[in-house]
């Protein structure tokens, strides 16, 4: 029996096991909805909501958890800008997150990281292929926020 021959055998079952685990763990998951995972925290908490400071930059505070149901450690579920919990994943900057989101700084608890949030927007086109721009009610009262968000 040549070397080759007993390998083979073994390749089809660990082949199938690393596919399995690598795709339970994919970051087209980003967007997602996950609001299971944040136990408490509502859509429309206070604490979701943007802040606009005095020098016209914003602030995002957000609640962020992680579950054992989840499928692997990247991805995180947030809550921000008044909108039910979706997946993300951590960011350097805004060229690491898909289409339609912003890489933003956010806190929960003691922990504060940069994660890719839903951008705000104008328009369609700003939001990228299958995303569209969509008001988000009761976050600034009195202004109408826009968010991208998937197409429906």
């Amino acid at each position: 029996m040549d070397r080759s021959s007993r390998i083979r055998p073994l390749a089809l079952p660990v082949l199938s096991a690393m596919a399995i685990f690598f795709s339970a763990c994919d970051d087209t998951d980003v967007g997602e909805i996950c609001p299971q995972l944040l136990g408490d925290a509502a859509a429309n908490d206070p604490a979701n909501l943007v802040t606009t400071n005095a020098d016209g930059t914003s602030d995002v505070t957000e609640t962020y958890g992680t579950s054992a149901a989840f499928p692997c450690e990247s991805l995180l579920c947030v809550a921000a800008d008044g909108r039910p919990g979706y997946c993300t994943v951590e960011c350097r900057d805004d060229g690491a997150c898909p289409d339609g989101f912003a890489c933003k700084s956010i806190s929960g608890g003691v922990y504060a990281r940069n994660v890719c949030i839903w951008k705000t927007c104008t328009s369609d086109k700003g939001c990228g292929d299958g995303k569209v721009c969509r008001s988000v009610p009761n976050v600034i009262p009195g202004e109408d926020f826009k968010l991208c968000t998937f197409a429906d």
